[in-house]
Formats: structure tokens, C-alpha cells, sequence
């Protein structure tokens, strides 16, 4: 039964073997992307469709848990990503922290001091996370 319903789903939406392949595809660069060249910790076994922008503070730390899945091009998702998730620490000492078995599809996370997306939380289309409006409230 189980064959027969995974038959099913590839005759029916093709567009899925399609991302899959895409995300299969460019793992590797993806490490490489995060771990070498911007210094993110990454749990295993993650799914990106499309790759991310990161923007990391040299003294800040972003830290992203086992099973994260990132849909970041406008065919990943029938709801349609404006744009790839844009994840960026503000400062030295800033921290995002991104629990396992999250979902983010495009959007942005913008820290100045901390943000911590807990284990299990799914993260709707085109969603902004910030912790500051990036201005002082003081108009003087």
C-alpha cells in the first residue's frame, strides 16, 4: 500500500520530486555555506530549498538544530517566498537559536540581542522575527 501511495504523489505533483532533487543537490554547498564560510552551527539532517542569506556578527552566534527545513525559492512552497530567509545577528554577543524539527519558509530572523525558536516550531510563509525595531525610540 505504501508503493502505491508514493507512485500516487509523484504522477500527481511532479513539482515535489523536482524540489527534492534541487534540495539534494546543493547539500553540500550548503555545508559548506554555513559551516565554513559562516560559521553556523548545524544540526543534522537539514532540508534547504535554495540557499539562505546569512548575515553573522563575527562575535555573535547562530546555532540551527537537527531536521531544520528551509524553503527559499518562489516554487519550494505553493504559498509563494518573496524571498530567501534572511538570518542575521546584529551584534557581538547576539544569539539565534533555532530549536530541531523547525520549518521556515523565506522570510527574515534579525537579532540584536537573542532570539530562540523553540524544538517543533513551524514558521509560516514570509514570516519577519526581529527583536528590535533597529532604531532608538528616543527621538533626540
Amino acid at each position: 500500500m505504501k508503493i502505491k501511495q508514493i507512485t500516487s504523489c509523484i504522477i500527481a505533483t511532479p513539482w515535489k520530486i523536482d524540489n527534492e532533487i534541487l534540495m539534494y543537490l546543493i547539500k553540500i554547498p550548503v555545508y559548506f555555506y554555513l559551516k565554513i564560510f559562516k560559521g553556523v552551527i548545524l544540526g543534522a539532517n537539514y532540508k534547504f530549498y535554495g540557499l539562505p542569506k546569512v548575515f553573522r556578527h563575527r562575535g555573535s552566534k547562530i546555532e540551527i538544530g537537527n531536521r531544520f527545513e528551509n524553503r527559499n525559492v518562489w516554487y519550494s512552497n505553493p504559498l509563494g517566498i518573496n524571498h530567501p530567509i534572511i538570518i542575521c545577528t546584529w551584534d557581538n554577543g547576539t544569539e539565534i537559536k533555532i530549536g530541531n524539527d523547525v520549518g521556515i519558509s523565506g522570510g527574515s530572523i534579525v537579532a540584536a540581542k537573542k532570539i530562540e525558536i523553540g524544538n517543533g516550531t513551524i514558521i509560516g510563509v514570509n514570516t519577519t522575527i526581529i527583536d528590535t525595531d533597529f532604531h532608538p525610540v528616543d527621538s533626540s
